[in-house]
């Protein structure tokens, strides 16, 4: 088959031969085809066609390479004997001729013979025996081949022409192609520039509406109300509520079908919310009613998550496409800014309503604490209790209530209305007369009286009639309450000393106020700060009341200590004249001895007082016969007794009765109870002293005949310098403490003391009780121990020449050998020469002072064991400890006890005897 070159196929030649120019006017019909084509089949069958016709060849076969990798192709084989022609047309998906990319304009001639005989030699065996075959160009590159079989006429030049003219039918196809691709195009731009624009409209008109001012609910329902029609056709908005998601609103199309409450929350709806993400489904409906297309948008802001917008389509035709999810997505952020801007506003009204809150809180509190300042200013301007609460009825009125009363306790008695204030005086006589007129119960449920008994107040913030019956307790009393007008009662407790002693009641009457909590809680720290004024005016009252005993005990302790001090001044004064008898110096002996250990008393007194108080009394039990101490008191008690020339009657049970008690202290008890009966008696009465089992204890009774203890006496009768204004002259004496120390004496032995009289002229009556041991109870009574005659060695030391030589003469009298010494250093020489059974040794002496002598007499190698006592004016605790530390076996204080001193002795005496 021959290939014709560039030179033979004149391509862009138009002109023809005169035999072709003869046929021109038949061909013109047929090229007019060509300008008539719109589709690319249509022109291949139509070039293929007019080739056929021109040239009255026997098949043509045209290839238009129609999309990359393929082709079409189509074969036209000329009728036999006029018949018609038997066209076929084929599509190939991969194109046969391997068309090669256009080469570049400045080498299309060269390179389009190359593309042109690649062509030929792929579709070779396709040709078959054609005459000839030309290429069809566009726009310079080869877009296809024709072929042509052999021809009865053999006219290259128009067959050249007529493939010309389908070249350009083709590059015109394709103009038109591209024209129509270009006005498609334009078309989807303004398509999709109105639907951007109708998107913008869209979203601009929801954000002018999102951003007007309003609540989350409200924004919610614009929200769900946008979206429905544009965007789906129903809408449900959710937000998140206590640990769960709340419809805050829902929309449908038509908006009649809308459901009256909210619809079931979707699971989509959920998943949105947990992922933080959208989520689209498509759903098979399972009824008329149910969506078929779901997308749920959560609403985030600022890490803030807001709800989820969930959008369903009901119409089975429509659904959720990349479009309508970003148009949802742009509509769930506006929402979002705008449910910030909601959020931020609600937060900021809620902090401004706060600070606004509390500034008034704050005004609230500086102008309660102003107004409970002046109160405590003005309640601690008196020192009267019933002026105190008539002040703090006045300043509650008006600031606090219309009216105030106070009603007031006076030592546990009945409570009595002590004030009563109301801004109409009127009023304010009448609840005087009410509580004249109708005393309250103390047993009444409701009002003052429960009050009073439980320490609760008590508040009607509203007075109703059933609240008016309560308070009263007959018809005149309803009446009257009435015309009080009360239209809110508030009554707080009083409280002094943790005990509840009156009410404060608050009324309002017409001023239209009731009472709130926060009053409640003003009148409760008012009436505080008045129960403290009232503590503090008791306080005061009572202070007064000890200075005046204390002046009055001083006064008694210095009578009581000049009056012993006048007899002996005359005694020694009567002995240093030397010029009376036996008799009389026998006298001033007794004398001087009998104030001596008087005035001893009345001071060891005082520091036993003094001890008990600090606590630092010390006990020393030991097991003791009740009866023997008895005795030994009314020994100590008998020149009492017989001065005043009273009867002692002593009443003891029998056989002995055993306690575990200090007996120096038990004999202080009973003496000064003695002492204190034979005072107080007149001469020639009757003081008892009796003894006896009570229960698991024993009991003693001190008895007289006196003048007795006034009632009002008796509940302090126990109290420090308490004494009973027997007579103006106080005659009887004493200082007030003997009983004090009675009582403190008796509760360091966990017994009790109590006092009793009918009054006065008719006696009193003292009793103890002491609790016993179960072992002691039935106990008999030890062996007493077997004393020995004998005389000791006694050194006495004490840097007092005096005390120490009238001692001294003292022990000699009692059979004793005794030597002295007036220092330290002069004692330890003397024990040493001396080897004493017994030092008697003062701890305040110079050179060396007693407890240095003491550690030095006890380091001594082979000592011989002496006894150590000690004879100071140091009676403490701490002085007794360190005595007992030095190495002192006793430790008396000075002026010494003689019987003590005695027994000391004895004591020594009869180990030594052993």
């Amino acid at each position: 088959m021959p290939v014709p070159d560039a030179a033979t196929l004149d391509v862009n030649s138009t002109s023809t031969a005169g035999g072709e120019s003869a046929q021109l006017p038949e061909l013109l019909p047929l090229l007019s085809l060509l300008s008539e084509v719109r589709e690319l089949p249509s022109l291949a069958r139509t070039i293929a066609h007019v080739v056929l016709r021109c040239v009255d060849a026997a098949w043509v076969r045209v290839w238009i390479e129609a999309e990359p990798q393929g082709a079409i192709e189509v074969a036209i084989l000329r009728g036999q004997e006029g018949g018609p022609d038997q066209p076929h047309t084929m599509w190939h998906p991969r194109s046969p001729l391997r068309l090669a990319p256009p080469p570049p304009r400045e080498a299309r001639g060269a390179d389009m013979d190359l593309a042109l005989r690649r062509a030929l030699g792929s579709l070779g065996p396709a040709l078959g025996e054609a005459w000839q075959t030309l290429p069809l160009i566009d726009d310079g590159s080869l877009r296809g081949l024709v072929a042509v079989g052999p021809s009865q006429r053999q006219q290259p030049e128009l067959l050249a022409w007529v493939v010309r003219q389908g070249s350009l039918a083709l590059e015109r196809l394709g103009l038109e192609e591209a024209l129509q691709d270009a006005r498609g195009r334009a078309d989807e731009e303004v398509r999709e520039r109105r639907r951007a624009e109708a998107r913008l409209g869209f979203l601009a008109e929801a954000g002018e509406i999102l951003a007007s001012p309003m609540s989350l609910d409200a924004i919610c329902e614009e929200l769900a109300r946008i979206a429905v029609p544009r965007l789906a056709d129903r809408c449900l908005v959710h937000v998140p509520e206590r640990n769960e998601l709340r419809c805050a609103a829902w929309a449908r199309t038509p908006p009649e079908a809308a459901e009256s409450e909210a619809p079931p929350t979707p699971p989509i709806s959920m998943q949105a919310l947990h992922s933080r993400r959208i989520v689209a489904r498509e759903e098979g409906a399972q009824g008329p009613d149910e969506p078929r297309s779901l997308l749920a948008v959560p609403l985030i802001g600022r890490d803030f998550l807001h709800g989820v917008m969930t959008l369903a389509m009901d119409d089975g035709t429509r659904r959720f496409d990349p479009e309508d999810i970003s148009l949802a997505r742009a509509l769930a952020h506006r929402a979002v800014l705008a449910l910030d801007k909601a959020r931020l506003f609600s937060e900021a009204q809620r902090a401004r309503a706060a600070a606004e809150q509390e500034s008034l809180v704050r005004r609230a509190a500086e102008e309660r604490q102003r107004f409970l300042a002046e109160a405590s200013r003005v309640l601690s301007s008196s020192l009267d209790a019933q002026e105190i609460l008539r002040n703090l009825a006045r300043l509650v009125v008006p600031r606090l209530s219309d009216g105030c009363v106070v009603d007031f306790m006076e030592a546990g008695q009945v409570a009595e209305r002590v004030a009563s204030v109301h801004q109409a005086p009127e009023l304010a006589e009448l609840a005087w007369e009410l509580a004249e007129q109708y005393p309250p119960s103390p047993d009444w449920p409701v009002g003052i009286p429960r009050v009073l008994r439980t320490g609760i107040s008590e508040r009607l913030a509203v007075v109703r009639d059933s609240d008016l019956d309560a308070l009263s307790e007959s018809p005149g009393h309803r009446r009257k309450l009435g015309e009080l007008r009360l239209e809110s009662i508030l009554t707080v407790p009083l409280w002094v000393r943790a005990r509840v002693v009156g009410a404060v009641t608050l009324v309002h009457s017409e001023s239209g106020r009731h009472f709130s909590r926060a009053d409640q809680a003003v009148a409760e720290d008012l009436a505080g700060r008045a129960g403290l004024a009232v503590e503090n005016a008791r306080l005061y009252a009572d202070l007064q009341e000890e200075d005046r005993r204390k002046d009055e005990f001083l006064a008694m302790l210095a009578h009581e200590l000049r009056n012993p001090l006048a007899p002996v001044q005359v005694a020694v004064q009567l002995l240093q004249q030397g010029k009376g008898s036996a008799a009389s110096d026998h006298h001033a002996h007794e004398v001087i001895a009998r104030q001596t250990r008087h005035m001893a008393r009345l001071v060891d007194d005082l520091l036993d007082l003094s001890r008990i108080t600090r606590g630092k009394i010390e006990l020393r039990r030991e097991r003791v016969d009740l009866h023997a101490l008895i005795r030994r008191a009314t020994d100590l008690a008998q020149p009492q007794v017989l001065a005043k020339r009273h009867q002692l009657v002593v009443e003891l049970s029998d056989g002995p009765m055993w306690i575990d008690a200090d007996p120096v202290r038990i004999e202080q008890v009973l003496a000064n109870l003695i002492n204190n009966a034979a005072k107080y008696t007149d001469p020639g009465g009757v003081v008892t002293v009796q003894a006896s089992r009570l229960g698991g204890g024993l009991e003693l009774v001190v008895r007289d005949t006196g003048i007795g203890i006034a009632p009002e006496m008796l509940a302090g009768i126990f109290e420090l310098f308490v004494q009973e204004k027997r007579a103006s002259d106080r005659s009887q004496g004493g200082l007030g403490i003997g009983l004090t120390l009675v009582k403190q004496l008796v509760e360091l032995h966990g017994g009790v003391v109590s006092a009793h009289s009918e009054g006065f002229g008719k006696g009193s009556e003292f009793r103890v009780r002491l609790p016993v041991p179960t072992d002691m109870r039935e106990e008999a009574a030890p062996p007493a121990p077997q004393q020995s005659a004998g005389s000791l060695r006694v050194l006495v030391v004490d840097d007092n020449v005096d005390a120490a030589d009238t001692l001294a003469e003292l022990l000699e009298s009692w059979g004793h050998v005794v030597r002295s010494a007036h220092d330290g250093l002069q004692g330890l020489e003397e024990a040493q020469r001396f080897e004493p059974d017994v030092v008697l040794l003062d701890i305040g002496l110079p050179r060396m002072d007693g407890l240095e002598v003491a550690r030095r007499l006890r380091s001594r190698p082979g000592e011989p064991r002496t006894v150590l006592v000690a004879l100071t004016g140091y009676g403490q605790a701490e002085d007794r400890a360190r005595s007992l530390e030095a190495g002192f076996d006793h430790h008396l204080t000075k002026p010494v006890d003689l019987d003590t001193l005695v027994r000391v002795l004895e004591q020594v005496r009869a180990v030594g005897g052993a």
